[in-house]
């Protein structure tokens, strides 16, 4: 929950199941994102079987927002640069959620 990158991979035609026991090797799924307002079908059965929410931008992510989301990290191409920018939105999201949270339980409680 700290974002750190664990692994970045990329290639055409991966498998669900080979997604599925990759990526679950390092932990439980807690959140599946991506960059795009329209879920892609895999995102949402892979977010489905492992369990997990799924998070997504109300419009897609512009580049240009892609670009600063992206940037302190090495990427071999637009896939993994897709990639890096949707993880780190969804981080964004999680953590302005966990905040609000927060704040209300703490208004609450003074």
């Amino acid at each position: 929950m700290e974002g750190n990158l664990i692994k970045l991979y990329s290639s055409k035609n991966l498998g669900i199941n080979y997604l599925i026991s990759n990526i679950t090797q390092y932990g439980k799924v807690l959140f599946v994102g991506t960059d795009k307002a329209k879920i892609p079908h895999l995102v949402s059965n892979f977010a489905t079987k492992v369990g997990a929410k799924l998070i997504h931008p109300k419009e897609d992510l512009k580049v240009s927002e892609k670009k600063i989301l992206f940037s302190d990290y090495k990427t071999k191409n637009g896939h993994q640069s897709d990639a890096i920018a949707a993880s780190v939105f969804v981080i964004n999201e999680i953590k302005n959620k966990l905040t609000e949270k927060i704040s209300k339980i703490y208004k609450k409680i003074n």
